[in-house]
């Protein structure tokens, strides 16, 4: 690589760092008007995270630590225990194929 080359990619270099620079600055500024702006309209309508934040389907966004319950599906007979459906079958319901293990299934005959 000769020596211009090498000046040429140092000046390329300095002038993409003075544009990286800019870059920030305006996202900066344009992040502190968002902020604003957002402050504004949640003052004017006294917004809460609950009304920012929700979802059409259930109406509310849920939470990493918030999980799903889900309605048990199938009941073993002798101890009771349950079993939604989701993930591996329990032992006690694995080659039974039996419809008083669903819940209802025995209820209803």
């Amino acid at each position: 690589m000769s020596t211009e080359e090498q000046e040429e990619i140092r000046e390329l270099m300095e002038q993409r760092r003075e544009l990286d620079e800019k870059i920030e600055q305006l996202r900066s500024q344009a992040r502190k008007q968002a902020i604003e702006q957002a402050r504004s309209l949640i003052d004017s309508f006294n917004l809460t995270a609950d009304d920012l934040f929700k979802t059409g389907r259930k109406g509310r966004v849920r939470g990493a630590s918030e999980s799903v319950q889900a309605e048990p599906r199938y009941r073993d007979p002798e101890t009771g225990k349950t079993w939604t459906g989701r993930g591996r079958a329990p032992a006690w319901l694995t080659d039974k194929d039996d419809p008083r293990f669903k819940i209802g299934a025995a209820e209803e005959a």
